[in-house]
């Protein structure tokens, strides 16, 4: 993960999610004026994520994680 975020960073990547599965969590990394990734928003649950790059994109992760859920358990 540590190669692919410098990566991404050097390739001004706008935004860099990592998604834990099994722990139900997403971490967002989004590029910063100084072309750098700031801290991670950190999202969970019932959480819904905005989309920086699509504007009108929202990401309910309650719909997410519970189809998450079916394919593992198969």
């Amino acid at each position: 993960l540590i190669e692919k975020f410098g990566l991404y960073e050097k390739h001004l990547i706008k935004e860099y999610w990592i998604i834990h599965p099994y722990e139900e969590t997403i971490l967002v990394y989004k590029l910063c004026p100084d072309n750098r990734y700031g801290r991670p928003e950190s999202y969970a649950g019932e959480d819904k994520i905005s989309i920086g790059i699509f504007n009108d994109l929202i990401i309910n992760l309650n719909v997410i994680f519970d189809r998450n859920k079916e394919i593992l358990n198969e």
